[in-house]
């Protein structure tokens, strides 16, 4: 899966139609750099393993796709599809099996609770069990039993769509093509990212190629329809260039408001999950 640095989620859990790309703080050290490329490769080579290196797979294509985003080298991608493949783990006798984990923790701040969902991709559950449940407990919050926070949260798939500049449907016809195509491919919505939302992204250091793009828009799945509703764009020549599984809000008005003391408590949790090399995503319902 795309990983998503936990600060970015701030202020976008509410709603479950909102795109995020990655974030960069400005003039972050090259070490917290390491570790989103890190995280990035090691994304590859697990989705490799499933598929054995085949890049026709979509969930190698997502990863490769979050890669490019963060800016990955080349030769970093390739070496890591690689590490993923029967050949190499049987040429090199490496390859530690790396597994998706997930925690549910409820995070007691100054004046409110929030609830988080935590990702991680991991080779070793204990370490980063260990790891993930100290920065909990240090923060001041409790780790839950695993799914305990399904009655807040739910998963979707999220589809970036871009619009070309050379796009051969006009802008409103595009718009209308484009839901079409997505709805009868089992979508349940399309909507178009507002000026301001792209701005954010250009401002935060997202480094997406999108060559000359002038419009993009999000489309929503159930998590079951992802891939089919990709692969439907794909085969209709639409621009996807990012796309995931991620946990949103049931109810997109449901979240917490926060005070400024409260943000800045959660924050400073956010960005020491995002430092850990395990961690791959975090949701929570502070709005």
């Amino acid at each position: 899966p795309l990983y998503l640095s936990p600060r970015q989620q701030r202020r976008s859990m509410a709603g479950h139609n909102k795109w995020s790309k990655i974030r960069h703080k400005k003039g972050a050290k090259d070490s917290k750099r390491a570790v989103v490329l890190g995280k990035a490769s090691r994304s590859i080579t697990a989705a490799s393993k499933d598929c054995n290196g085949d890049q026709s797979n979509l969930r190698l294509q997502a990863a490769i796709a979050h890669a490019k985003a963060v800016q990955l080298p080349k030769d970093r991608i390739e070496e890591a599809i690689e590490k993923g493949t029967v050949a190499y783990r049987n040429k090199k006798g490496e390859g530690d099996d790396l597994v998706n984990l997930r925690f549910d923790a409820m995070m007691r701040l100054e004046t409110a609770q929030v609830a988080c969902i935590i990702t991680a991709l991991s080779d070793n559950r204990n370490r980063t069990t260990q790891h993930v449940r100290h920065l909990v407990s240090k923060a001041g919050g409790e780790l839950l039993p695993t799914d305990n926070l399904n009655y807040l949260f739910e998963q979707v798939g999220v589809i970036l769509v871009e619009q070309q500049d050379d796009a051969a449907a006009p802008d409103q016809d595009f718009e209308e093509l484009l839901m079409e195509c997505a709805l009868e491919a089992g979508a349940i919505n399309v909507e178009e990212l507002s000026d301001e939302e792209e701005q954010s992204d250009n401002e935060s250091g997202a480094t997406a190629d999108n060559g000359g793009s002038n419009r993009a828009f999000v489309v929503t799945t159930e998590e079951r329809d992802l891939w089919q509703v990709v692969q439907a764009l794909q085969e209709a020549g639409y621009g996807v260039s990012q796309f995931e599984h991620r946990y949103v809000l049931q109810d997109e008005h449901g979240g917490v408001g926060l005070s400024t003391k409260d943000w800045e408590e959660l924050d400073d949790f956010l960005e020491k999950l995002e430092d850990n090399e395990d961690v791959n995503n975090v949701y929570h319902n502070a709005t």
